[in-house]
C-alpha cells in the first residue's frame, strides 16, 4: 500500500495525542484541560473543513489509514493514538464536520480508561451514545447508517417522535402544542392550567394545585429521561405565566414555589446548557434567582468547576456574583478547594462584591503555592479599600523574598492608602545604577501618582531632577513618568519643581512637565 503525508492531519493527531495526556493528568475544568480541548478540536475541525465531510480513520495497531493508505508521519504521537484506540477494539474512526468539543472529550475519557472496565461497561461506542455523543462515531463506516442512529439519538434526546417537528409556546401566555399525541395528556394538563390563570376562582384552587403537581412530576419525568426541549419549553411557559401582570399574586408565588421544587442537577444542567444567547441567559437568570440560594449555589459552583464553553463559564460566574452574599458561604468553602482554579474562581467571584468582611478570608490566599491564585488575592484586596487589608499588602511588599512585589505594588496604588507611600517611595528611590529594577520603580511612581499625598512629592521631584550618566535614556522615561505623577499633586514644592523641568533641555521631559503643568491648573 502506498502511504501518504498530510501535514494537517498529522497536526490534529499530535494535537489529540497531547489532549490524552492532558485529560490522563487534569479534572474536568482545569484551563489547561480546556485549552487542550479547543486547540485539539480546531486542528480537526481544520481538517474537517476541507472537504465539508466526514473524516474516517482505519486504525491499525500502530498506524492510521485513509483509503487503506497509510499515513506518514515521522512524529510518535500519531502512532501512540492508534496503538490506543486498537487496544479498544476500534477499528474504523468517524468524525463528522459539526464536531462538539465535549463529544470529543468523553472520547478521550473513554479511551483513557482500561480496556477491560470500558468492554463490562458495553463497549466504547456504547458509552458514547450512552453520553449523547454523537459527531464521533467507533466501527461503523456506513454513513446512511450512522446518520439513522444520530437522528434517533437526538431524538430520544430531545423528545420528539421521528418525523414530526415540535412547536414552542406562544409569547403571549397561550401554550403551544408542546407534545406529541403520546403526551397528549400533559397538554391538557397546560391548557387546563391555562384556563384557570385566566379567570381565577376560590373553587378551582384545588383543582389547580392538583394540576401543577402533575406538571412538576412531568418535568422531573422529563428531565430524567433526557426529553430537554419539551422540559424546557414547559419550564419557559411556567416562566410566562410567571412574568405575566395578569397572573394572581397568589398563583405567582404557588407558581415560583413548583419551579424551586424540580432543583437538581438535571435542571441546572438544562437551563445552562440552554444560556447561549442574551435573551435565553435572562430567562435563565429569572428561574436561577428565584431558586433556593444555598442548593442552586452549590450545583452553579459545581458546575463552574466542570464548565468547558469560555460563554457559559462567564455566565456562571455572572450569576454567583448577582447572588451576592447568598453564596458567599459556598464559595468561601470553594477557597479550601484542592484544585486551584476552583479556588481562584472563587476568589475573583467574592471579589466583586468588595466587601470589607472578607478581607480575612483572602489574606491568607497572598501565599498560596500556585502563584495564578495568589495574584487573584492580590486583585482582590486592592479592591477592598480597608487598613486591614492595605496592611496586609504592605507587609508582603516589604517581605524581601514575596514572589510577587510588582502586582502588590499595583495594588497598593488602587488602594490610594497614604499609609503605603513609606514603602513605595523607598522603591522608587532605590539605589539602582543600572535600571535592574526598571519596572519596579516604573510601577511605585505609578502607585504613588494614584494616592497622590504630599508625602511623596520630594521623592518625586528627587526622581525628576536627579540626572544620570548610566542608562540615560531609559532613565529619562522614569524622569518623565515622575513629572507626569505630580499632575496629580497640589504642593508648591512640586509645582516649582514642574516649572523648572517645563525649560529643561530634554523636550520630552519638558513636553511632560508641561502637560502635569495644565492638568494640574485644570484641576
Amino acid at each position: 500500500m502506498e502511504g501518504f503525508t498530510d501535514n494537517a492531519l498529522e497536526q490534529a493527531l499530535i494535537g489529540w495525542a497531547k489532549l490524552l495526556k492532558n485529560v490522563s493528568y487534569y479534572p474536568d475544568g482545569h484551563p489547561a484541560l480546556n485549552t487542550a480541548i479547543h486547540q485539539s478540536v480546531d486542528l480537526l475541525r481544520t481538517v474537517l473543513a476541507r472537504n465539508d465531510a466526514p473524516l474516517v480513520l482505519t486504525v491499525k495497531r500502530r498506524q492510521f489509514l485513509i483509503d487503506n493508505h497509510p499515513l506518514i508521519s515521522n512524529n510518535p504521537l500519531p502512532p501512540d493514538v492508534a496503538n490506543r484506540l486498537f487496544a479498544h477494539k476500534i477499528k474504523t474512526l468517524t468524525f463528522l464536520p459539526d464536531l462538539v468539543d465535549r463529544h470529543l472529550l468523553s472520547l478521550c475519557r473513554i479511551i483513557t480508561s482500561e480496556p477491560a472496565t470500558v468492554v463490562i461497561e458495553g463497549g466504547v461506542q456504547e458509552l458514547l451514545e450512552r453520553q449523547q455523543v454523537t459527531t464521533i462515531w467507533t466501527n461503523e463506516l456506513d454513513l446512511g447508517a450512522i446518520n439513522k442512529r444520530r437522528e434517533a439519538l437526538e431524538q430520544k434526546h430531545n423528545g420528539a417522535s421521528p418525523g414530526k417537528e415540535e412547536s414552542s409556546p406562544e409569547q403571549n401566555g397561550q401554550p403551544g402544542q408542546l407534545l406529541e399525541s403520546s403526551e397528549a395528556s400533559l397538554q391538557q394538563v397546560l391548557d387546563k392550567l391555562q384556563e384557570i390563570l385566566l379567570a381565577p376562582a376560590k373553587d378551582k384552587e384545588m383543582p389547580f394545585l392538583h394540576a401543577l403537581r402533575q406538571l412538576t412530576q412531568s418535568l422531573q419525568r422529563l428531565m430524567g429521561e433526557g426529553h430537554h426541549q419539551q422540559a424546557l419549553q414547559i419550564l419557559k411557559q411556567l416562566d410566562v405565566w410567571i412574568q405575566s401582570p395578569q397572573t394572581d399574586a397568589r398563583y405567582v408565588r404557588v407558581l415560583r414555589q413548583a419551579v424551586a421544587s424540580l432543583i437538581g442537577h438535571p435542571l441546572v444542567d438544562l437551563l445552562i446548557d440552554n444560556a447561549k444567547t442574551r435573551q435565553e441567559q435572562h430567562f435563565v437568570t429569572r428561574i436561577i434567582m428565584d431558586l433556593p440560594a444555598e442548593q442552586v449555589g452549590s450545583l452553579l459552583i459545581q458546575r463552574l468547576s466542570e464548565e468547558l464553553d469560555n460563554k457559559l463559564r462567564r455566565f456562571l460566574s455572572q450569576l454567583l456574583v448577582a447572588m451576592g452574599a447568598k453564596v458567599f458561604p459556598l464559595l468561601i468553602d470553594s477557597l479550601s478547594d484542592e484544585r486551584w482554579f476552583v479556588t481562584r474562581n472563587a476568589i475573583t467571584i467574592l471579589s466583586e462584591s468588595r466587601d470589607p468582611e472578607l478581607t480575612e478570608q483572602f489574606i491568607p490566599y497572598l501565599d498560596h503555592p500556585d502563584g495564578r491564585v495568589a495574584k487573584e488575592a492580590i486583585r482582590a484586596l486592592a479592591r477592598i479599600k480597608t487598613e486591614q487589608a492595605s496592611q496586609a499588602l504592605i507587609a508582603k511588599l516589604e517581605s524581601k523574598d514575596y514572589e510577587f512585589p510588582n502586582q502588590i505594588i499595583l495594588a497598593l496604588g488602587a488602594q490610594a492608602d497614604p499609609a503605603a507611600v513609606p514603602p513605595l517611595v523607598k522603591i522608587a528611590r532605590q539605589r539602582d545604577p543600572f535600571l535592574n529594577q526598571k519596572n519596579q520603580v516604573r510601577d511605585a511612581i505609578l502607585a504613588l501618582s494614584e494616592i497622590a499625598s504630599p508625602d511623596c512629592s520630594q521623592a518625586l521631584i528627587d526622581l525628576v531632577e536627579r540626572g544620570k550618566l548610566v542608562k540615560r535614556k531609559e532613565y529619562n522615561e522614569i524622569r518623565c513618568q515622575a513629572a507626569a505623577a505630580m499632575g496629580n499633586l497640589s504642593d508648591p514644592e512640586s509645582l516649582a519643581a514642574l516649572q523648572r523641568a517645563s525649560d529643561s533641555s530634554n523636550q520630552k521631559l519638558a513636553s511632560t512637565a508641561r502637560q502635569a503643568l495644565r492638568q494640574r491648573s485644570e484641576s
